[in-house]
């Protein structure tokens, strides 16, 4: 087994915790206005939001404020913002942000009707994506994670344990990297946030710890500029250092450590006249 960090292994990890981290959003987009005598019903991961239905409340505006409240006041939710103005002054949309560590799902969304009938409330569902920097693939639209391993670097000396029976030991090493993330687009600044605020959550310490993968410090999210051709593009960067055991064995340090079965040597015993060969070995079976 290789003293270097599986580098493939070690990506496909990091990339599994980031994207499960990553902000998801819901968008719900209504392409009338709900009036007077008519209501809103919903549900949040198999829940009503609301008791039964919510009525109208004095515009149409106000009653889209209400529902993003009801839609925000749920543990899996981080926010519900309106969006979409119209020429008229009303929104037309609202945007659903999970918590990052949930998951959330809108369902039977509708406007109900003076007569009880109903029309579905279109939804689309955004998630910020992540990339590796190195992957040589053109970026994704919209808000987006790119993400670097750098600094790999030994920490102190790699410690053998005992010999088996074949006389090889197992050495563990420690190893240390960053981990880079710059992120783009709207939202690009929460998004790191998240990911930084999921290192302080016990249940994700215990996940990077079960993949081997020790967090030890995150700097602050700061925002950077960078020129690409005759364009400056704005980001914001995340550094988080983890360290990471590394176990291995080696047949250099086989060879130092091995067995002894038998040990045999001349000896010249001085005034007896004689040479005795001496042979220690392992008892008989």
């Amino acid at each position: 087994m290789s003293r270097m960090i599986d580098y493939t292994l070690l990506r496909n990890n990091i990339a599994a915790w980031v994207r499960k981290e990553l902000p998801l959003a819901v968008t719900l987009t209504f392409e009338r206005l709900i009036v007077e005598n008519e209501a809103f019903y919903a549900k949040l991961n198999t829940r009503e939001i609301f008791e039964e239905r919510l009525d109208w409340a004095t515009s149409h505006n106000a009653t889209l404020t209400a529902i993003a409240a009801g839609f925000a006041a749920e543990v899996e939710v981080s926010g519900a913002v309106l969006g979409g103005l119209d020429s008229s002054g009303n929104y037309t949309t609202i945007t659903v942000t999970r918590r990052s560590g949930y998951e959330i799902t809108i369902s039977d969304a509708v406007i109900i009707l003076e007569d009880d009938s109903t029309t579905e409330v279109a939804q689309t569902t955004a998630r910020v994506q992540a990339i590796w920097a190195n992957q040589n693939q053109p970026a994704p639209e919209g808000t987006y994670l790119s993400l670097l391993i750098h600094n790999i670097a030994k920490m102190g000396h790699d410690q053998p344990g005992a010999p088996d029976d074949d006389g090889e030991a197992e050495i563990v090493g420690m190893r240390s990297f960053t981990l880079y993330a710059e992120a783009y687009g709207e939202g690009a600044i929460e998004a790191l946030s998240d990911l930084a605020d999921s290192l302080e959550r016990e249940t994700i310490t215990d996940y990077l710890v079960g993949l081997n993968l020790s967090p030890v410090g995150a700097s602050p999210v700061r925002h950077i500029e960078k020129q690409e051709g005759e364009t400056i593009i704005d980001a914001d960067v995340l550094e988080i250092n983890f360290e990471m055991a590394v176990p291995y064995t080696s047949a250099k340090v086989t060879d130092q450590v091995g067995v002894v079965e038998e040990f045999s040597a001349t000896v010249n015993l001085y005034g007896a006249g004689e040479t005795v060969t001496l042979t220690i070995a392992p008892p008989a079976e």
